[in-house]
């Protein structure tokens, strides 16, 4: 496929709505978990236009250092200082973890890409990635439903049975789903019903009309 590209900037903010993403087979990285031929495509509701998002690497060595720090903070945090024996603030408690957890993954979704470049589509390009995009689209609701009830029953089994790993696992599965989170936009659904304007070249104004 044949393109011009761009250099615009080098993260993503709320206005960049993921619709399809491209997972390239590690070839000479086989200590990353990200090749550098992976990326993601966005529509920018400012703009009108489409643009390609490379993702940062993840290396193992980064990897194993995250979880040397998280595990052993988990393992030692104290669990009498949750409040087990009042309801009402051990649900508030678990409702805080959840939002600031969801905040937190869409957090590192928008800080997640090394670079974010324009690109240019003919009409033919963009009807097969926005096809093959939404293939996806319903199972990817199906998903944040199902991860979303799991978060929560995480804060009841919290109460149920007293243990720590319950609030850890609520705020562990809420961070993933906030990396998901656009996909429940307006925005979303208007590309999955072909509903949007799309500037399918920003550079000479070409525009898909719905």
């Amino acid at each position: 496929m044949m393109y011009r590209m761009k250099l615009v900037r080098d993260k993503i903010d709320l206005n960049f709505i993921s619709f399809y993403g491209h997972t390239a087979p590690h070839k000479n990285k086989s200590n990353s978990f990200v090749s550098d031929e992976s990326y993601t495509l966005f529509y920018d509701k400012q703009s009108k236009g489409i643009f390609k998002g490379t993702p940062k690497d993840m290396s193992t060595s980064k990897f194993m250092l995250i979880f040397l720090i998280v595990y052993p903070t988990m393992n030692y945090f104290p669990n009498d200082v949750i409040p087990y024996d009042n309801p009402l603030a051990l649900y508030i408690l678990g409702l805080i973890a959840i939002v600031f957890s969801l905040a937190f993954g869409l957090h590192l979704s928008l800080t997640s890409y090394k670079e974010v470049r324009t690109i240019s589509l003919s009409e033919e390009e963009w009807q097969s990635y926005l096809e093959k995009g939404n293939k996806f689209y319903i199972r990817q609701l199906v998903v944040i439903i199902i991860l979303l009830l799991c978060a929560i029953s995480c804060i009841v089994c919290l109460a149920i049975f007293q243990s720590k790993w319950w609030l850890f696992g609520s705020i562990g599965i809420s961070i993933f789903l906030g990396t998901m989170s656009t996909i429940c936009t307006k925005t979303r659904y208007l590309l999955y019903r072909n509903q949007l304007d799309v500037v399918l070249d920003l550079h000479e104004g070409q525009m898909h009309k719905r």
